[in-house]
């Protein structure tokens, strides 16, 4: 709501007044959210969200405003958006898994999807409790070890400091805490489809409460994550929850993108030109397209890893049968014990793009434990083919392991 007001130009400050000192409370509460504004506006100044500018017409003096550098959309969704400000501070632009933990900030200030959360925790301890019964723990060390399990928390540690020292100086943050989470990250990480994580969580009675949580952090990752930390990786993954949740239900994002663009909305006569086939073309936008290209090939790789050579035929329509897969990879596991599925393995420079007007041609580097090999899966995308399936349609038409 700061922001709103402040983003009036010169009369915002004398708005923001006016706004407390018109209020229907007491003099007291009044006094206090005199306080609470002047600490949050402050707050916003030192965190580069507002900056002092000249007052129009060379008027003496400076006033308030939202920091130029900034994104014109740019809001502070939750009541700890901030802290991802300030947070996010601390990562390494250079680093490998920048994007993600730049989205674990973001999903620790998201609210708790309660259900998909319980479903994670009993899905590992299915996993651990399967574990320890092989190794034949008795019955109550299992349960007790059990009992200490928590969710996947990437990053925590790094979270509650940053956030320690953030309410440390905040004290309008008062009794709000975060929640490191992760959902979104896990569905990024793994690469995971809408359909394969409701799959793979047993989640196909809380589709929705899925479905909006995701929508809840694309739209601040959008807002609320500064320009300054937009690197393409972290613009890749606003772009693949983009896809997933706009793939899913158009309506989560449609009217929200009309509010934030209205001049963007197409003309009604022009929107009823429009064929339903056009609509649904994966193709038209490219960068939308691309990570769409990129998961795929990252999905391949991830299938060949875990020896799900079905799976990974499955992904590639048939055109190569799971034999054929697995002695292909034969030479690669010869001469390397490991294929990396980690976030260096997802990196965009390990797949290499060659656009052409019919197809695109795909170099989907491996990697092991050393990084890069020079052993790489050769793939095309048949465009014409994809516009008409809706989907990524993959042929691999060779393995690159070259000889010892």
């Amino acid at each position: 709501m700061i922001l709103s007001v402040l983003s009036r130009g010169e009369r915002g400050c004398s708005a923001m007044k006016a706004l407390v000192r018109d209020s229907h409370e007491s003099l007291a509460r009044k006094k206090e959210l005199r306080r609470e504004s002047l600490s949050l506006i402050r707050s916003l100044y030192e965190a580069s969200v507002l900056e002092l500018v000249p007052k129009a017409e060379a008027r003496p003096g400076k006033t308030l405003a939202i920091h130029a550098d900034l994104q014109i959309d740019f809001s502070l969704n939750q009541a700890l958006s901030l802290f991802v400000v300030e947070g996010i501070r601390a990562l390494s632009l250079d680093a490998s898994d920048y994007a993600l933990d730049v989205l674990t900030f973001v999903e620790s200030t998201c609210e708790d999807p309660d259900v998909v959360l319980m479903k994670q925790l009993d899905k590992l301890k299915s996993r651990r409790m399967a574990e320890m019964k092989g190794d034949g723990v008795e019955y109550d060390e299992r349960i007790a070890e059990l009992d200490k399990m928590e969710g996947p928390k990437p990053k925590k540690e790094l979270v509650y400091e940053q956030f320690n020292l953030f309410r440390a100086k905040e004290p309008w943050v008062g009794q709000k805490n975060v929640h490191p989470k992760s959902v979104a990250r896990q569905m990024v990480e793994e690469c995971f489809s809408f359909g394969e994580y409701v799959r793979e969580l047993e989640l196909q009675r809380s589709e929705r409460v899925l479905l909006r949580y995701l929508s809840e952090v694309y739209r601040a990752m959008v807002q609320t994550v500064p320009a300054w930390a937009k690197t393409e990786s972290v613009r890749d993954v606003e772009e693949y929850l983009r896809v997933i949740v706009q793939g899913t239900d158009a309506s989560l994002l449609d009217e929200w993108e009309r509010m934030r663009n209205p001049a963007a909305v197409v003309a009604p006569s022009a929107a009823d030109e429009r064929t339903e086939e056009a609509a649904r073309d994966i193709t038209r936008d490219k960068r939308a397209f691309t990570v769409l290209v990129r998961n795929e090939c990252f999905r391949l790789v991830r299938a060949l890893a875990r020896g799900q050579y079905d799976a990974a035929s499955e992904l590639l329509d048939g055109t190569r049968s799971a034999p054929w897969l697995q002695g292909a990879l034969r030479a690669y596991f010869e001469a390397h014990s490991f294929l990396r599925t980690d976030a260096d393995a997802r990196a965009v420079s390990t797949t290499m793009l060659q656009e052409e007007e019919r197809v695109w041609r795909v170099q989907q580097v491996l990697l092991d434990d050393d990084g890069p090999t020079d052993c790489a899966l050769h793939i095309t995308i048949d465009l014409e083919k994809s516009r008409d399936a809706g989907r990524v349609i993959m042929v691999l038409y060779r393995v690159e392991v070259p000889s010892p």
